[in-house]
């Protein structure tokens, strides 16, 4: 996973009454990979108060090199390139005006631990330009215990799961993963097991016993974090290995990035045209730590590996509507169809971009599907429950997929007019 190099490194430190310069040799390496791998028996116990004050606890300069780390002041601290949140390559991020460059741009983690806390540090390179902090970002973290072979090869994924369920962002990973913690700058913040069991969480006064987390933000774009190792075990004189992502929150989870045709300061607007208006799922993560660009567009690419896991129960080979505008005053409408590989319980919805439910079209019909090949088609004219015509606007066309425990949610965007 690495290739290993040793450099000297000169790092200026402002000493109280002492303006020297020290000479530092310090051991990192090349990650080849967008994920560190942090050598705890390198670390002494360091104690963070998670507060939003960053600059109290967190000591120690930079490693002189992007995509390089370094064990100073008993923390890892991890250099992340600047501009490397460009996408996999085929879709780039993002097409929303209200987005600003570097919102999602990791460029620090840090981390650190003492007898009863892992603690995190991630920097974006920007904050939200907005004074109400709509665009809030949020952060990503998959743990591994280097030795595990208990975990899932993703970060829990899945569009249309609640906030207890998982983060619904969707990447797989090249090992393990043992928990996944999702965390906003708005305090939010939750951790899953393996399993998909919520088993952390900062955000339920009134459940103790899983406030057990804690998260601040600072300049909304600078994450404090703490796990109890209570939820993860000891950590001392072990490897573990950790993913960190960039994306955005909505409804505590990560907000979801579709290139819809029609333009709404709601949706991170790009991705990949091939999944546009047709297939799930999308990506939903921005930046990831580790590597060079090019190995992160391979990986930030990784989300298409979950779709096409075979061990799923059910496949959706395509959902969409035509044509995306149209006038129910004409007496149009738009043709829904969706094809599956097997049975499977669909629900349509028709919501308004409040997510106000307008119209059910079908709730919870078992569909067996003749063929994978032949779509199942449905129809809407533009009226809500109670027949009335629809104003002119968008609306979002909301498909739910059921099978089993799996569950997918795809929404596509139409305009009256």
């Amino acid at each position: 996973m690495f290739q290993r190099m040793r450099k000297t490194v000169f790092m200026l430190f402002a000493l109280a009454g002492t303006p020297a310069i020290l000479l530092a040799v310090v051991d990192f390496a090349v990650i080849e990979h967008s994920c560190v791998e942090v050598d705890f028996s390198r670390m002494s116990g360091h104690h963070v108060s998670v507060d939003g004050i960053y600059t109290n606890d967190w000591k120690g300069a930079l490693p002189a090199e992007w995509n390089t780390f370094v064990y100073l002041s008993n923390q890892y601290i991890y250099a992340d390139a600047l501009n490397d949140d460009r996408g996999d390559g085929d879709y780039a991020y993002p097409w929303n005006g209200r987005f600003k460059d570097g919102m999602a741009d990791i460029t620090e983690l840090r981390i650190a631990y003492d007898s009863t806390n892992l603690y995190f540090l991630v920097k974006m390179w920007e904050a939200s330009p907005d004074p109400d902090g709509w665009w809030v970002n949020a952060v990503l973290i998959g743990i591994a215990d280097d030795d595990s072979s208990t975990g899932n090869a993703y970060l829990i994924e899945g569009d249309g799961k609640d906030p207890d369920q998982g983060p619904a962002a969707e990447i797989s990973t090249t090992f393990k993963v043992d928990y996944t913690i999702f965390a906003a700058s708005t305090y939010r913040i939750r951790m899953w097991n393996a399993k998909g069991e919520k088993i952390g969480d900062g955000t339920d006064p009134s459940d103790g016993s899983m406030n057990n987390m804690k998260v601040k933000g600072a300049e909304w774009n600078k994450y404090e974090i703490s796990v109890p190792l209570s939820l993860i075990g000891p950590v001392q004189n072990k490897k573990y290995r950790f993913i960190a992502g960039a994306c955005f929150e909505e409804g505590q989870m990560a907000r979801e990035v579709q290139g819809y045709p029609l333009y709404t300061e709601w949706y991170i607007t790009g991705g990949d045209p091939m999944w546009w208006n047709s297939l799930a799922p999308d990506p939903d993560v921005m930046d990831l730590v580790g590597a060079s660009q090019e190995v992160q567009e391979k990986e930030l690419g990784s989300y298409l590996r979950l779709f096409n896991n075979t061990q799923t129960n059910f496949e959706i080979f395509n959902a969409d509507i035509r044509p995306y505008i149209f006038s129910p005053d004409e007496n149009e409408e738009i043709r829904i169809f969706f094809t599956l590989s097997g049975r499977t319980k669909v629900t349509i919805n028709i919501r308004d971009l409040d997510n106000r439910l307008i119209r059910n079209v079908i709730d919870s019909k078992e569909v067996v599907p003749v063929s994978s090949m032949l779509p199942v088609e449905y129809t809407w004219n533009g009226r809500d429950d109670g027949n009335a015509v629809l104003r002119r606007g968008v609306y979002i066309v909301e498909f739910i997929f059921t099978s089993g425990r799996e569950k997918k949610v795809i929404r596509k965007a139409a305009r009256i007019w």
